[in-house]
């Protein structure tokens, strides 16, 4: 038998480090949503509790573009979260209703061919500007900013996709609304 060429052998190992990174990139698990508040709740904000009323609006900034289905379905997944951490709280000691705009400021769904090729090159990412309001003054009693990043390196990588990682963007931002 004859033994390897020096080609090969550098061919051959720069392969099997590219395998060992991307296997290595599949199996950690999805960042957890990171809320990077502008202003957190405390007693001198409003933390949304079981018996307040909540208006959600989700928006993207002027000259972001985002399906209908997009907006809709992550306007339900965030309302659906507040409204569970709400509830977590307690009722308050008045009912208050809240507008809450949830303005998207980055909604980047990634490649799925990238990721299945190295996780950090299909980064999904959605970023957001956040502003409660009394709905009957209108006055803010909450606003910050918060972000969720994924590199969508899960065992399964090639299939994630922004979905995915709405419920954790959602539950960052009603944490910043209820202290949940």
């Amino acid at each position: 038998m004859k033994p390897l060429s020096a080609p090969f052998k550098f061919t051959a190992a720069a392969a099997a480090l590219v395998i060992a990174a991307m296997l290595g990139g599949c199996a950690s698990p999805l960042p957890t949503a990171q809320v990077t508040p502008a202003s957190i709740p405390s007693a001198s904000h409003a933390l949304i509790d079981q018996n307040d009323q909540i208006f959600v609006k989700v928006v993207p900034i002027k000259g972001l573009i985002m399906l209908p289905a997009d907006l809709q379905r992550l306007e339900q997944v965030v309302k659906t979260t507040i409204d569970d951490k709400r509830r977590l709280n307690g009722p308050g000691a008045n009912a208050e209703a809240y507008d809450i705009e949830v303005t998207i400021t980055r909604y980047d769904k990634g490649s799925s061919v990238r990721r299945a090729v190295a996780a950090a090159l299909g980064q999904m990412r959605i970023e957001a500007h956040v502003v409660a309001r009394t709905s009957l003054f209108e006055q803010t009693v909450n606003e910050f900013n918060t972000a969720k990043t994924s590199d969508g390196s899960s065992t399964d990588g090639a299939v994630d996709n922004i979905a995915d990682i709405e419920p954790a963007f959602a539950a960052g931002l009603a944490a910043g609304l209820t202290g949940q």
